[in-house]
């Protein structure tokens, strides 16, 4: 599935306060903040930081944001979702790389593993100084505060689903116990709540 993705103009990123597609296409038109709903206000420091609810930003910030021909909902420029999160819903329900920082400013609308190792994959890696390699080994860089030790970059998105995330998490809905997978979790009811 191929996304779509922001691009400037020469004019710089704050100058037109519109958002063109690659290629031309201008079937996604942009919308500006007093558009939005106050739940998808955004931030006058950038999307680094979270807006706080009920906070409008003025005209004079010119903040830029892509809208949804699909549900007509407002998202700003640098974290456009892709097809899937516009169907699933508004961007509260997703969650922010933070990768080294969350530099690249994405939201992820697919927590799974594979979706987690895609996004790194196609984000953070496969370049010259950081080529991707399966059995290549790192650090996890998710958040500071991980101790995890060197892994193979093929652990990455697991790792952070199950650890980070908690998006593998699996509630027993007998006793209420939370387990890090499902097959823990047939294994609970197996020998404990069966």
């Amino acid at each position: 599935m191929s996304h779509p993705q922001k691009s400037q103009s020469s004019a710089g990123p704050h100058s037109s306060g519109n958002f063109t597609i690659p290629g031309g296409h201008s079937d996604y038109p942009p919308v500006t903040q007093q558009h939005l709903p106050s739940s998808l206000q955004f931030s006058p420091y950038g999307n680094d930081w979270p807006a706080v609810p009920g906070t409008q930003m003025t005209s004079q910030m010119n903040q830029q944001y892509y809208q949804s021909p699909m549900t007509n909902a407002g998202y700003p420029v640098d974290t456009m979702p892709t097809q899937a999160a516009v169907s699933a819903g508004p961007p509260q329900n997703l969650q922010r790389c933070t990768w080294e920082g969350g530099w690249c400013g994405i939201y992820l609308d697919d927590l799974t593993p594979s979706g987690i190792q895609r996004h790194l994959k196609d984000h953070h890696f496969n370049t010259k100084d950081r080529p991707w390699s399966n059995r290549n080994r790192g650090k996890c860089l998710w958040s500071p505060d991980c101790r995890s030790d060197l892994m193979n970059y093929e652990s990455l998105g697991k790792h952070i689903a199950q650890v980070h995330l908690k998006s593998t998490l699996e509630i027993c809905d007998i006793c209420g116990g939370h387990f890090a997978r499902s097959d823990a979790l047939l294994r609970h009811r197996r020998e404990n709540c069966g």
